[in-house]
């Protein structure tokens, strides 16, 4: 059973379970805990401690994260207090630094144990053994893993493993102390083998008491599954402890009489799974609750919810509108889905139904790549590339991948042109479960349907979640609140079921229990009334125990072998195929398809459209919670490896592979899977998971042994949430820089050519968004020089992109040459189309004046980036396109393309472009001869704010002249003063120069220049033995020409 009651609790007035599921008992009766699950993670965690705690560790452990965390520490303390606090005694003790639990009297089991062992198993009573065994049932703090909070889940995994430890001592001794005794021996031997299925003496210790109770075909039979067990799961091809048992067995066979039928009972719940379907087909006493499970009992009460939901199917203009069904686990949420799904369909609905998984949030848009996984291949071809992340999975190939034509904004409307096209041709149902789990991407997508869809057209959108789960999904969370705002969501809290539902509830399930008693055990949740009936228990002792405890009651007579493939169902955390369970199993397809269907006959599992699943996800969550902890770890490492090779066809699995890998406790794998996760996330636009799956390897990366792997792997990481930084927008932590330059430096002293280069190039990009120009320049130098060191293509890249960035810092532009002539041949010989070489020749071309040989190739570097779906690069090169042809005049080109860059921009997560707005609007002004003196440039304020000192600057100079040529000297000045302290603070020569020239000119219009002026002798002063650049050049020509008189020294330099 998972729930067991506490023992010696009731002569305490508080008694806590930590073993188990978290359970709080007051004076015997059970305490309702807060529905948060990180809240009852924050209370375990204290009473276990013993100790205070600071405030920002427990913030760090459980909500490191965008929200408040201290905020929602203080929410989660208020609601614990009411439940363990009363008039005599305060336990939990808070500071304004610090928190503790302190027991004042209570119970609490992880006490009592150590306790009871306090001396040892070896010195310790039978009894007090006998207890300890009975407290250490439980999994620690079952059901609260979180491994979305990694500190705490590594944590928990930690404690449970202790415990898990510590209940296989408890259970030897007792063996060894019981051996006279076999029934008792017996039943501890069994638990030994549950407490750890993968422990080989567990199993020979079984073997060895199966032998000495006479039951040698048990013996043999049990052999035999072990052997195999061992073998799927850790590869042990040699069980030496396990061939000395069986051989002691096969010895003892001979003397077992022909006619002993000792083991008869327990061969019979060990048959293999195929003789157990025929012989559960053949019974004719098969029970009530499997006569459920075959025949659908109807949906018993709900005639509001169900009244509200025909109406949907009837009503104009609620394509718009969410209905949101409610309610706590077991409550008949997904019942209610089905029934609504067969209406729809009986009214020529086409039904598209998505699910959330919890093992898949780290799936972009999954929820509607399986809503829309039946859609007609032509349906999805009308709008072509665009739905590629939700029909088909983007494997990247630098030639073959499709040439990237829209946006995260443009994909959202793909999708709002689908379901239009669609609903022209019938009606549609979108039927949403579990909306607890939901991804950021199916989150924002789904917010966007909503927002966008005609109201008048014929769609219906029906969601459930879990109130509490959903609390805790920001996304989800969100979401529900944003459409609430809208009114676009209308939510329907399912009761509990009336007594008179309950009934007929128990008549339709053909069960003689008592109504009462039920009422009383259930509470009217309908999943436990059914489990009630299913196991006949509400007149012995059923009240004792949870809808948990009634499930793992049904599932213990099942034989070993098909609990083993419910085991490996329940760690998939999702909907399988028998071909799935087969591979994992390594068993034959029909063997598997036999014990499948005898399990869907017993109602565990149930068949979906496409595949199988649990009936509930309580059923899934029990025969989870009864796995051990090492069994766990070898399930899904099992899991992680077969998906790991099926990523390599299709990279949408990588997220399920971080999910696995991390259960599995193979922090090397996870780390690896999140560089691919991440990298994925930011192909389909999920900028937010793409940097939240980052930092979760980083976590994983670091706590690896110091070595080439683990650098290896933190640089690409780094450079992974780097990647995702820039494309969402968000400001860097002042930390990377220190965090990029210690892996540089392990990675330099570990001769890793490749992964320094890699480093220096995120380096050289932080450092220059940074405005710190000095430091990049030195860190693009040592990167060319780590290049030399590198594999050629690596060498090609590097070269590339430091002869790029020398001429952005408008430093050395010889070397920058030389770096980029290198590079050319490079890429020549190794046939590579690098778009910061195209990029680099751009700026080059610009740098001698070559304005139409620049636009010309930025216009390669764009294709090319979209080719490879590189949306920083492509908003990089449209930025610098932009820029070059605002220098050559062609302003009617720059706006036009302004709306390319802000969708560029929008691609990367960003909701505009403010600096390709101000050329746009500069360049609209000096077409049409417009007013610039009462204009406003609103994309300076948010250049601004971003701190883009180079695009600031540049705005701020252009705008000044603009001004200045529009009579608007006063506002030519203001501008052209920000933008030469912003050109100082980027040491820019240009700048300053176009800066200073401004100033000069306005001089010289209000009469007020003369020889010795400060503004012009810093003029001169800039112009000394510095090269010009043809944008100076070009500025102290249009001052020469205006004013020819101003000074020698600037005549010569303009000419």
């Amino acid at each position: 059973m998972v729930n067991v009651g506490i023992v010696n609790a009731p002569c305490a007035a508080l008694s806590i379970r930590l073993l188990g599921e978290l359970e709080l008992r007051r004076e015997g009766a059970v305490v309702p805990l807060p529905a948060s699950r990180r809240t009852r993670a924050l209370l375990g965690y204290l009473i276990l401690s013993g100790a205070p705690e600071r405030r920002s560790a427990l913030c760090d452990m459980l909500w490191d994260g965008p929200d408040d965390p201290r905020a929602a520490l203080r929410w989660s303390l208020s609601k614990l207090r009411p439940l363990l606090d009363d008039a005599a005694h305060e336990r939990i003790v808070a500071s304004r630094t610090h928190v503790a639990f302190e027991a004042a009297g209570a119970f609490v089991d992880a006490t009592r144990i150590q306790t009871l062992l306090s001396q040892g198993t070896e010195w310790t009573a039978v009894s007090a053994l006998e207890e300890a065994a009975q407290l250490l049932r439980g999994d620690f703090l079952g059901g609260l893993e979180l491994p979305g909070c990694y500190r705490f889940y590594n944590w928990c995994v930690g404690q449970r493993e202790r415990f898990g430890r510590l209940r296989g001592a408890v259970l030897r001794a007792l063996v060894g102390r019981l051996t006279p005794d076999l029934p008792r021996t017996l039943q501890y031997g069994r638990e030994l083998v549950d407490a750890d299925s993968l422990d080989e003496s567990g199993h020979a210790t079984l073997i060895g008491l199966l032998e000495a109770a006479g039951r040698h075909p048990d013996a043999q039979e049990h052999y035999h599954y072990a052997r195999e067990l061992l073998h799927r799961e850790l590869g042990a091809r040699a069980c030496a402890t396990l061939d000395e048992a069986v051989q002691r067995m096969r010895q003892g066979t001979c003397r077992a009489r022909p006619n002993d039928s000792s083991g008869r009972l327990h061969r019979a719940e060990n048959r293999a799974p195929a003789d157990t379907f025929h012989a559960a087909i053949q019974s004719e006493g098969a029970s009530a609750g499997d006569q459920q499970a075959l025949t659908r009992l109807p949906l018993v009460g709900r005639n509001v919810e169900r009244a509200r939901l025909d109406g949907l199917l009837t009503t104009a203009s609620v394509a718009n509108q969410l209905t949101l069904l409610t309610g706590e686990p077991g409550i008949g949420k997904t019942r209610l889905l089905e029934y609504f799904s067969q209406c729809a369909s009986n009214a020529a609905y086409r039904v598209l139904r998505g699910r959330c998984y919890e093992a898949e949030t780290i799936r972009p848009y999954g929820i509607w790549i399986d809503a829309l996984r039946d859609v007609e291949t032509d349906a999805s071809q009308l709008v072509g590339e665009r739905l590629a992340p939700l029909f088909r999975p983007t494997v990247q190939s630098s030639s073959e991948i499709p040439r990237d034509e829209g946006s995260r904004e443009r994909l959202f409307e793909a999708v709002v042109a689908l379901i239009d096209r669609m609903s022209g041709e019938q009606r549609l149902a979108f039927v949403l479960d579990d909306l607890q789990w939901l991804d950021e991407s199916s989150a924002a997508l789904l917010h966007f349907v909503l927002r966008r869809l005609d109201r008048e057209l014929p769609v219906v959108f029906v969601a459930a979640a879990r109130p509490a789960e959903t609390d805790e999904n920001r996304f989800a969370r969100t979401l529900l609140q944003s459409l609430a705002r809208d009114c676009k969501v209308t939510r329907v809290t399912m009761a509990p079921l009336s007594a008179d539902e309950v009934a007929a509830l128990i008549d339709a399930s053909g069960s003689d229990i008592r109504l009462d008693q039920a009422m009383k055990d259930s509470g009217g949740n309908p999943l436990y009334v059914l489990e009630l009936t299913r196991t006949q228990q509400a007149n012995t002792g059923a009240s004792t125990l949870s809808v948990e405890a009634l499930i793992a009651d049904r599932l213990s007579p099942l034989d070993a072998r098909t609990r083993d493939l419910l085991s490996v169902a329940a760690s998939i955390g999702h909907g399988f195929a028998p071909e799935q369970l087969a591979q994992l199993l390594d068993r034959a397809l029909p063997e598997v398809l036999l014990s499948v269907s005898d399990l869907q006959r017993r109602g565990i599992l149930a068949a979906t459209q496409t595949e199988f699943d649990f009936a509930h996800d309580l059923v899934r969550q029990t025969v989870y919670r009864m796995l051990s902890q090492p069994h766990r770890r070898a399930i899904h490492h099992q899991i992680a490896r077969q998906l790991l090779a099926e990523s390599t066809h299709d990279p949408r699995l990588h997220g399920e592979v971080v999910h696995h890998a991390t259960l599995a406790g193979d922090s090397r794998m996870t780390a690896a899977a999140c560089v691919k996760a991440s990298n994925q996330c930011l192909k389909v636009f999920s900028s937010t998971e793409a940097r939240a799956v980052a930092d979760r390897g980083l976590t994983h990366a670091r706590s690896l042994p110091r070595g080439s792997e683990r650098v290896r792997l933190e640089i690409q990481l780094l450079v992974a949430r780097l990647e995702a930084l820039a494309s969402s927008g968000h400001a860097c932590p002042a930390s990377m820089e220190q965090e990029f330059e210690q892996a540089i430096q392990e990675a330099d002293a570990l001769s890793l050519h490749a992964e320094v280069v890699q480093g220096l190039h995120s380096l050289s990009w932080l450092t220059q968004q940074a405005n710190d120009i000095e430091r990049t320049r030195d860190v693009t130098i040592r990167a060319e020089t780590a290049a030399r060191k590198a594999d050629a293509t690596t060498r090609c890249r590097q070269l590339s992109n430091t002869g790029r960035c020398l001429l952005e810092l408008e430093r050395e532009l010889p070397r920058a040459r030389r770096v980029l002539q290198d590079a050319a041949a490079l890429a020549d010989r190794l046939d590579l189309r690098v778009v910061e070489l195209m990029w680099g020749a751009a700026l080059l071309a610009r740098a001698e004046g070559q304005l139409e040989i620049g636009c010309a190739r930025l216009g390669d570097a764009v294709r090319q980036a979209q080719a490879i779906g590189d949306h920083w690069r492509e908003y990089q090169c449209l930025v610098w396109l932009a820029t070059i042809n605002f220098e050559r005049g062609a302003y009617s080109e720059v706006t036009q393309m302004a709306g390319a860059i802000v969708a560029a921009a929008q691609r990367m997560g960003d909701s505009g472009a403010p600096y390709a707005e101000v050329l746009s609007e500069i360049a609209s002004i000096r077409l049409t001869h417009g007013d610039a003196c009462t204009f406003v440039f609103e994309g300076l304020a948010a250049l601004r704010q971003a701190d883009d000192k180079r695009h600031l600057c540049y705005a701020l100079n252009e705008v000044a002249l603009t001004c200045l040529y529009c009579g608007c000297s006063d506002r030519a000045i203001a501008y052209a003063r920000e933008a030469l302290k912003a050109a100082e603070i980027l040491d820019s020569s240009t700048e300053k120069i176009v800066a200073t020239a401004v100033l000069v000119e306005a001089a010289v219009i209000a009469g007020e220049m003369a020889t010795d002026d400060p503004v012009l002798s810093s003029l001169h002063a800039l112009l000394a033995d510095k090269p010009i650049t043809p944008r100076s050049q070009a500025a102290l020509q249009r001052l020469h020409e205006r004013y020819p008189s101003t000074t020698t020294i600037v005549q010569t330099r303009a000419h």
